[in-house]
């Protein structure tokens, strides 16, 4: 039935999105490491009229995120952040000899 839909073109459609959607998860494994992650759905909405089953198929993707380190802050007084934290001392930098 698949095959059928758009006379094979929304066949060719998922695959080309399949495709690109693993090349995008391989590079965003190999840029970033970890288990990317992504997502295709099929839709097929469908209208029976006179006795024929009318089928509309369409289809959406969702890549891959590229994996980005946290950084931690600080909740300030004023209920701001801050990337310094008060109490704690700063040793001074010494020169390498």
């Amino acid at each position: 039935m698949f095959a059928a839909l758009e006379g094979g073109a929304f066949a060719r459609d998922v695959t080309e999105s399949l495709r690109a959607t693993i090349k995008a998860m391989r590079e965003a494994q190999r840029v970033g490491g970890g288990h990317p992650k992504a997502s295709i759905a099929v839709y097929l909405d469908l209208r029976l009229i006179d006795g024929v089953i009318e089928v509309l198929a369409s289809h959406s993707s969702v890549g891959p995120k590229r994996s980005r380190p946290t950084t931690p802050f600080l909740p300030t007084p004023g209920d701001g952040l801050t990337d310094r934290d008060d109490g704690q001392t700063e040793l001074p930098l010494k020169g390498r000899k």
